[in-house]
Order: structure tokens, then sequence, then C-alpha cells
């Protein structure tokens, strides 16, 4: 009797042993990172700073994190659109933007453990009618401002922070410029109530700019980004422009048409920095094509319609990122007139939706002109999926 009962003392014995190497180990627990975004989500203005014809309108802005007094942590900036301009007319809201589903133009993002005592939000608006048909680029504005709130923050130690990043980026921005300024928003949150957020949700916010011509709304979000998704892949192609005017008077024929787009994933994290984007022009030789109202736009092939995959070297993808900004410009160019806007896209969507939406999803979206006519239908598809296992 002892001996058996020692025997199965001992396969018990193996049998739990064999048990705990047999036993897959716990799941590592899910990790999640708190990202501050902030997007202009709406923008009014009561005067476009053109008295004959709709303005030529382009954004900059440029929105710095760190502690009053000293150099800030970082500095990001951004122009919109990319290039050129849209046209836009007073006494309205801007006509490219901007519908709930589209969510607005990013303008910050940054971890959130990793912000400064302060944040400072600057957005200028401009009305270029010098060179309306020569590259302007709103990123070399944005710049600029970058460099003004950057010495902005680093000089007061106390005190009207704000008014301080105001005149500097109005001054160093002016200097050596044509542009008229149609108006600057400039304000600040602080660490203290967790940059107007709280403990949850979102911070909203409606700024009168300092001269009363134009009204933009803020947004202040905390993104919630999972080590999850790390590997994950999304892209953006552009499935179809159909055009709807092609803003070319009909003795004059087809409208010569190009497109400029370009997707953001994201901010580096360097001072003065600028969107992790990529850009894409269409044709890619740099000319246009003769598109007829009624007809789309030629995307011949895969190529030609794809505008990002987030993938990394070796072929891996980098993950789902706090958000994903998409933006479209399409033009009408006529070698004897200035370019004419068909339509600027802007179109934004959040690691939330991108976890809630795996898979291929088409957005289908009609732009306006200034004049509120429906100029042309683009047509999108973000694709999010998790990469095939290796064999």
């Amino acid at each position: 009797m002892i001996r058996t009962a020692t025997s199965a003392v001992v396969r018990l014995a193996l049998l739990l042993a064999l048990a705990a190497v047999l036993r897959p180990a716990p799941a590592a627990a899910e990790t999640w990172t708190n990202y501050l975004v902030v997007t202009a989500t709406k923008v009014v203005l009561s005067d476009d700073q053109d008295d004959v014809q709709n303005g030529e309108i382009q954004y900059a802005a440029a929105v710095a994190t760190g502690d009053r007094g000293h150099d800030p942590i970082v500095t990001q900036t951004v122009g919109f659109p990319m290039e050129l301009w849209y046209e836009a007319e007073g006494n309205g809201v801007n006509s490219v933007y901007m519908s709930p589903a589209r969510q607005g133009l990013p303008i910050f993002c940054f971890p959130e453990s990793q912000m400064g005592e302060d944040l400072a939000i600057t957005l200028h608006i401009f009305d270029d009618d010098a060179t309306p048909a020569a590259f302007i680029v709103a990123h070399d504005l944005a710049r600029h401002a970058g460099t003004a709130v950057a010495t902005a923050m680093a000089g007061p130690a106390v005190g009207a922070l704000v008014k301080v990043v105001s005149d500097e980026v109005h001054r160093q921005i002016v200097e050596g410029s044509d542009r008229d300024i149609v108006d600057r928003v400039i304000f600040g949150l602080g660490k203290a109530d967790h940059f107007g957020m709280g403990q949850g949700g979102n911070y909203q916010n409606d700024v009168i700019g300092e001269k009363g011509k134009a009204t933009v709304s803020f947004d202040v979000r905390r993104v919630r980004v999972s080590d999850a998704y790390k590997d994950w892949c999304v892209g953006v192609s552009l499935d179809k422009v159909k055009i709807i005017e092609d803003a070319d008077p009909g003795l004059k024929g087809d409208g010569e048409i190009y497109i400029r787009a370009r997707v953001a994933y994201g901010f580096t994290g360097n001072d003065n920095a600028i969107y992790e984007q990529r850009t894409k022009q269409l044709p890619s030789n740099g000319g246009t094509v003769e598109v007829d109202a009624g007809h789309s736009f030629p995307l011949q092939d895969a190529r030609a319609k794809t505008l990002y995959v987030n993938s990394a070297s070796g072929g891996s993808c980098t993950g789902l990122p706090p958000f994903l900004y998409v933006e479209v410009c399409v033009f009408e160019d006529d070698d004897e007139d200035s370019d004419d806007v068909i339509g600027v896209l802007p179109v934004c969507v959040n690691n939330w939706w991108m976890r809630h939406h795996p898979g291929a999803t088409q957005l289908t979206y009609r732009v306006r002109g200034a004049d509120s006519d429906e100029k042309a239908e683009i047509t999108l598809t973000i694709n999010v999926y998790r990469p095939a296992a290796p064999h």
C-alpha cells in the first residue's frame, strides 16, 4: 500500500510538472499611451481681406509645449493647404471646412506624459493677392511661426506668455512677406487643469482673432494608443476624383487639372517639427490632365492611387498612429489665367476610429468652392489590417 501510494504521488507530481510546462504563458498586459492631439475644427471669416473677389486663404499653425522661461520641449508647425491656397469669402463658414465627419486639421500631437507646464497654440490666417499663380508653400510660413513661438516661450519667466508669443509670431512672419494677415488666433492652456480636458473627454473652445475677423474652433483631445496594434498596417488610396465643375469657360475646352495630396500620420519630436508625412502630385510629371466637367481624373493603376502605406524598411508596418490626416487639393491651371481652386479636402481620423474600422473603409466627399457650388467628388479608401503571420 505504501509503495502504491508513493507511485501515485510521483505520477501526480509528474503530471503537474508537465501541465506547468504545457500551460501557455500569461499574455502581456496591454499598454496604453495617451497622446494630446489639437485640431482646428472650424473657421469662420467675417472678412476675407479681399474687396474684389474671394480671398486666397492659407493657414500657418505653430504649437509649442514647455515651461515658461525655458526653451520649449517641442514646437510643431504645419501649413494648410500644403501649397497654394483655397478660396473663401467673408460672412460665413469656410467652404472647404469642416463637417464633423472630417474632424478638422490636426496641428499638434505629443505624448501627454511628456508635456510641459504650458501649451501655446497659434494660428495665423493669410490672404495672398500678390502672386496667386505662384507656388506658395504654407510650411514656409509655419516654420517662421514655429521659430517665433520657440523664441517667445524661452523669453518671459512669468507673465503674459501668450501676448509675447503673439507679438513675436507677427514680427517674424510679416518681415519680407507680401501676404495680408487676415487675423491671428493665439491662446494658452496649462497642465494644472490637464490642458482644459480635466480627467476625461476633450476640451473645445471658440477663439476670436485679435482683429475680430476670424473665429476658430479648437478641439484638444486625449487620444489613447495601444501597443497591441504596434505592428498593424494602415494605408490610404485615392480611388476617384470626379470633376463636377472644371472652372474653365466652355470656349477654352476641358479643364487642365492637377492634384496635390498628402497623408500625415504624426509629428516628429524635434524643435520646429512638421508633419511626418507623404506627399504626391498627379500627374507625376508636374503637368496637367484635360478633364471635362462630369468626368473623372484618370487614376489608372494602384501606384497612382496609393497615397500612403505605413511600411518601414523590410516591409513591416509601424502600427496605428494617434491620428491619420489626408489632404487632397484639386486645381485647374490655365496658361493665361491664375489657377482656379476646384476643391480642397481635409479628412482626419483618430486612433479610436482606426481600431474600430478594420478592413477597407471607403469615404466619399463633395467639396465646394467659395460660391458654395459643388465642384468635385473625391473618394478615398482607408485600409486598416493586421499583417499576415510569417509562414
